[in-house]
């Protein structure tokens, strides 16, 4: 009788305590390697182990608490392997949402400073090494209804959580139970450099591994669990100097320096320790992301017997998704009434508010996200920050943006470096000035042997329905074709020093998110000096020619490429016509078939069209480059002040810096293909042909004397180019090694060799 009543008592024991059982999962930080923690849930998900509490940190917050927001194992694994994800992390605006109206100019810089206006001397790097707007918003967007469902407390979502942040003024560590589920986890990432600081409850808050990478303690504090299941993916720390893969990991160096140490130790008899094994990654690829899925995953079922032993209770997968889709059921819609804008002044903040001014009362997200990723695209803010705040009253939500005015002085440094003695330095300055209206002062300057270049602007974006900006500006190049030379055969100085000045004004008006029209209107004064004939001594006199007059521009402009120099995606498309009015004077040199000077009136129209474009696969990418030209440009009073004043087909590099007589032509039509194999992430062969065919050439049959060739086809003349080279992409902006090939008398073959963008502003009738 005595042994029924201990089995009974003994089973009573055991059934009450599977019944009570609760395990807390624990996911340290680790950065990239985080996402083994996907595989890990998925483990313990097929073996109908429990997970009743998490606590996260860093990347370890981000999985907990999508976990803990409601979703699934499959549905953390489509995120991470979208396209979307990795704009996240590295902080590209998605192609559907680039604002081409407010998209920076293009330009060579490699490294961009910040310099504080209250002291020359307080220079600083860019506050963050990522852009995070993206981050902030996908997180805010993907989070918001279960922060709503959960009353902003975090023990009702579907899975009770903690994150665990750091206060490095005090040198706290911080855990967050309740507000916005995005800010918790925004904080809890928060590693100094890469992203801006922000603020929860009133505190900045960074990345929580600087003090506690691994919160076991917390796990025991806050959740009393029977069992805790702690998973650690940092494998930063090393007894003894990593001799052989040393320069593996020095990737993560700055990331090491604000991790703590994670410390298995802290795990006591009732838990169990997972260590996926992932030394052989970077915890700043995200790339990698089934390697570290499998990873957790066959680290866990490596445990499991374990797990099993110490976890007695089980909860089957239908009930576990059952109890997900409860509690997604639930969630609000997305709808929106109200919109705040915090942290601006009064006069700032009537700007932002014109651009978040809907028609109707009620919005949705879509509304919100065209006009949040304008003003990214902008780059104006050192913080922006979205939070959806749920009112269960009226059962929408309120739109609240947190705003922090870059109000510094933005220095821009670059150029390139080149095999070529077309290597110049790029120095650009701007600052922004927001009230009523949204001012940019901007200038910049490039300096060297063969380019000098200055280009300065105010921008006056004004807020409307359709925005648009008024920019008066003013340009000065100066191009010395004598001074290219090439220490390769092949190439060859032309004795050609050109200049032009422009100042003017351009409106530029939005069409749609990723084109815009631009209207505008300039006065422009050119100078040629130029050696027309073949023979030239040392104290002959160049001839020189001066043009002077206006020039009107009507354009509309589309694009979406991926890069600004050596395209492999997207596309971009211009149609321009242009009215030029000017007067040419030409003083003649010492070998002018003229002795006095000669002076003549110009007006033509020109219409231009270039169409650009890329058919892209994983491991290729085809393109094509179509560009037309017509105009009743009348010619000049020599055969090379009329060639200077041809337009120019540049379809290479390095086409700019060569003056070539065969691809200048006031009519002409050019089309070329372009084959791009992708060797890896970052190296490309890229391979190029293009077929140049003017219409009525312009020839020289007697000295110096420009003539029109005959119209007909039979005299349609084509030239080719060609090239192949290899093109690494680099942070600090591509390095390429090309073979190029003109059809031209002179600089038929050249071999070039750039580190950094070969980019220019534009020329005065361009």
């Amino acid at each position: 009788m005595a042994r029924k009543i201990i089995f009974w008592i003994l089973l009573v024991s055991l059934t009450s305590q599977a019944f009570s059982q609760k395990v807390a999962l624990v996911l340290s930080g680790g950065g990239a390697k985080g996402i083994s923690h996907i595989g890990v849930i998925k483990a313990l998900e097929q073996n109908n182990i429990p997970i009743d509490y998490i606590i996260g940190t860093s990347m370890g917050a981000v999985i907990g608490g999508f976990y803990a927001a409601g979703y699934s194992v499959a549905d953390m694994e489509k995120l991470v392997h979208s396209p979307l994800f990795q704009n996240w992390v590295n902080g590209t605006l998605p192609d559907d949402y680039r604002y081409f109206l407010y998209k920076n100019e293009t330009h060579p810089s490699i490294l961009d400073l910040k310099i504080a206006l209250d002291s020359l001397l307080n220079v600083s790097l860019e506050g963050s090494l990522v852009n995070d707007n993206v981050l902030n918003f996908a997180l805010t967007s993907k989070l918001a209804r279960a922060s709503a469902k959960a009353h902003y407390q975090f023990d009702s979502l579907f899975v009770p959580f903690r994150a665990l942040a750091s206060d490095i003024f005090t040198q706290d560590e911080i855990v967050l139970k309740d507000g916005q589920l995005a800010d918790a986890i925004r904080a809890s990432l928060n590693v100094p450099l890469f992203f801006s600081p922000i603020r929860v409850k009133g505190k900045y808050l960074f990345d929580g591994g600087i003090y506690n990478n691994f919160p076991i303690e917390w796990a025991k504090k806050e959740f009393n669990p029977d069992v805790i299941i702690g998973v650690n993916v940092s494998e930063k720390t090393f007894t003894h100097y990593p001799y052989k893969d040393d320069d593996k990991h020095i990737d993560d160096a700055l990331l090491y320096t604000f991790l703590s140490k994670s410390d298995s130790s802290k795990i006591d008899s009732n838990g169990i320790y997972i260590q996926p094994h992932l030394i052989d990654f970077s915890a700043l690829d995200f790339t990698e992301v089934d390697a570290y899925i499998s990873r957790g995953y066959k680290a866990t079922l490596h445990k499991m017997s374990a797990i099993r032993k110490k976890v007695i209770r089980r909860v089957d997968s239908s009930t576990t998704q059952q109890k997900r889709q409860d509690f997604r059921t639930q969630f609000p819609a997305l709808k929106f009434r109200n919109t705040h804008i915090v942290g601006l002044k009064k006069s700032e903040t009537r700007y932002i508010k014109s651009l978040f001014k809907f028609k109707k009362r009620a919005f949705n997200i879509e509304n919100i996200k065209k006009r949040y990723f304008r003003l990214a695209e902008a780059d104006k803010f050192s913080l922006l920050y979205p939070s959806f705040v749920y009112d269960s009253t009226s059962q929408v939500f309120d739109f609240h943006l947190r705003l922090k005015p870059d109000k510094s002085l933005k220095a821009r440094v670059g150029g390139n470096l080149a095999s070529r003695s077309i290597s110049n330095l790029y120095l650009s300055l701007e600052y922004d000035y927001l009230n009523n209206w949204w001012y940019t002062f901007a200038t910049n300057l490039y300096a060297g042997r063969f380019y000098f270049s200055n280009h300065s602007r105010l921008r006056i974006n004004i807020p409307n329905q359709i925005p648009f900006y008024i920019e008066p500006f003013f340009t000065f190049n100066n191009w010395h074709y004598e001074n290219v030379n090439d220490p390769l055969p092949g190439i060859t100085s032309t004795n050609l020093s050109q200049n032009d000045t422009k100042a003017g004004v351009q409106i530029g008006i939005a069409s749609g998110r990723k084109s815009k029209y631009n209207l505008e209107y300039g006065y422009f004064f050119n100078n040629y000096r130029y050696q027309s004939n073949a023979s030239f001594q040392t104290n002959d006199t160049l001839d020189w020619t001066k043009f002077g007059g206006q020039v009107v521009t009507l354009s509309y402009n589309r694009n979406t490429l991926n890069r600004k120099q050596y395209a492999s995606k997207g596309m971009a498309f211009t149609i321009q016509g242009q009215y030029i009015y000017g007067r040419e004077t030409l003083t003649p040199g010492t070998g002018s078939i003229f002795t006095d000077k000669q002076s003549r009136e110009h007006r033509w129209l020109r219409l231009k069209l270039r169409s650009e474009g890329y058919l892209d696969w994983r491991y290729f990418s085809l393109g094509y480059l179509v560009e037309a030209v017509g105009s009743n440009q009348s010619l000049f009073n020599n055969y090379l002040s009329s060639i200077i004043a041809a337009p120019a087909f540049n379809p290479l590099q390095d086409s700019r810096s060569l003056f070539l007589n065969n691809f200048r032509a006031y009519n002409y039509l050019a089309i070329g293909g372009r084959a791009i194999f992708k060797l890896s992430s970052q190296l490309e062969l890229r391979t190029e042909a293009y077929a140049f065919s003017p219409f009525r050439r312009i020839l020289e049959v007697t000295p110096q004397t420009p003539v029109f060739d005959s119209p007909g086809a039979t005299n349609l003349t084509t030239y080719m180019i060609g090239t192949a080279g290899l093109v690494y992409h680099t942070m600090l902006g591509p390095v390429s090694v090309s073979l190029n090939y003109y059809d031209n008398p002179t600089n038929k073959l050249g071999v070039l060799f750039h580190i950094g963008y070969l980019l220019y502003n534009k020329k005065s009738l361009e």
